[in-house]
């Protein structure tokens, strides 16, 4: 994979939810990136600010999951994340994230942006 500034792209969350967000990452030629060959690791952060405090961490199996055909898939469960506690994204509010995955000697930051959390209304189903 060839060196390439992060895309910026910009999460919304909903209070209440489960969150889902899939990257499709190519080369230069459209090709998709294989992430499983060499083995790749992946580490995704959201912060109140640049050097804030983490609020949300994801890694591979933690949340973040690597696929030979270019995809990278983030999870955060509702019930995980979207809960009273103040030190998690239950407040309505902006954060900024950015996503870096290391393959080989090689680390890439893929994505970076705000992450905002909208209100919920409804209270999730049993």
């Amino acid at each position: 994979m060839a060196s390439a500034s992060a895309k910026q792209v910009d999460l919304v969350a909903e209070v209440g939810a489960t969150f889902l967000h899939r990257f499709l990452v190519t080369d230069e030629a459209g090709t998709p990136i294989d992430w499983t060959a060499p083995a790749s690791t992946a580490k995704m952060q959201i912060r109140t600010e640049p050097a804030g405090d983490i609020v949300v961490e994801l890694a591979q199996s933690a949340g973040i999951t690597l696929t030979a055909a270019g995809e990278i898939d983030l999870r955060i469960e509702a019930t995980e994340i979207w809960t009273a506690d103040a030190t998690t994204l239950a407040r309505v509010a902006r954060y900024v994230h950015d996503l870096l995955v290391k393959q080989g000697g090689d680390t890439f930051r893929i994505a970076d942006g705000v992450v905002e959390v909208r209100p919920g209304v409804t209270t999730p189903p049993p």
